[in-house]
């Protein structure tokens, strides 16, 4: 049975997460952001949640019992995400722009974001920032390294 959260239109959301939106392909990073939730403890750690739909390319990882990926949703969809979300993570080791990063801002969402490509500049001082290679090699992110 799907439990209803609150959030109009989504189901099966329950308690806390982590956001992360944009086409599910392998530059987004979605993986390294699986891991780091699933590494969370505590039975009360947050789910991540990807909006986008699936793009080229496999993306590992996401298989995981607290990863919940719900394809494309509306713009309105999108907007509550965004304000229920603890957080928007843009884990990118590519991004064009990182129009997440300014989504989630604009509505008052905390960001973690690569310290890569064009995040820095679309982030600035708002947000905080980790390694994409070294979130790969195992480490944990840490804010603003």
């Amino acid at each position: 049975m799907v439990r209803r959260t609150g959030i109009d239109g989504i189901d099966g959301i329950d308690g806390p997460f982590v956001l992360a939106v944009g086409t599910i392909e392998p530059r987004k990073g979605f993986d390294v952001a699986a891991a780091a939730v699933g590494s969370l403890p505590g039975a009360d750690a947050p789910t991540l949640v990807i909006a986008g739909p699936p793009g080229w390319g496999r993306v590992e990882g996401l298989d995981r019992s607290r990863v919940r990926r719900l394809g494309a949703v509306t713009r309105d969809a999108l907007d509550a995400l965004y304000r229920h979300a603890l957080l928007t993570v843009v884990p990118s080791t590519y991004e064009g722009f990182g129009f997440p990063a300014l989504e989630a801002m604009a509505r008052g969402c905390p960001v973690v974001a690569s310290n890569t490509t064009s995040l820095p500049e679309v982030v600035g001082d708002a947000g905080s920032f980790s390694s994409p290679a070294t979130s790969r090699r195992g480490a944990t992110p840490s804010p603003n390294c």
